[in-house]
């Protein structure tokens, strides 16, 4: 069965500048505001590890400190929490290398969007 995951183990992570963060390890919950659009999110204490790990490190070096570190971790939960980090858009891919099948085929559709349109 093919992936319908969005990275690979070679895509870069890492949380968007604009967001506001209050972390609160007292009551074990991070808080962050996306203002754009408008949410506040609250992370419990497995996103939050997920979140502070989306640092420009690899899907694959976030996966590897995570099952490291938490029992008992897998590779498909890491994953599957790093999906919903993207989905809420509190973490990007980063994007400026375009090695890999699905970061080509966005660097090239993102490439054909900028070009100047013919008058």
């Amino acid at each position: 069965m093919a992936s319908t995951s969005p990275f690979s183990p070679a895509s870069r992570l890492h949380r968007r500048a604009d967001l506001v963060i209050r972390r609160m390890p007292e009551i074990r919950i991070c808080m962050v505001y996306r203002p754009s659009p408008a949410r506040i999110v609250s992370l419990n204490p497995s996103s939050w590890l997920l979140f502070e790990a989306c640092d420009r490190s690899t899907v694959e070096e976030i996966e590897a400190a995570c099952t490291r570190l938490v029992e008992p971790a897998t590779v498909e939960a890491v994953r599957a929490g790093l999906l919903e980090l993207l989905d809420l858009a509190l973490v990007e891919m980063q994007w400026d290398d375009c090695r890999g099948d699905r970061r080509e085929e966005y660097c090239r559709e993102r490439a054909t969007e900028a070009q100047p349109k013919e008058e």
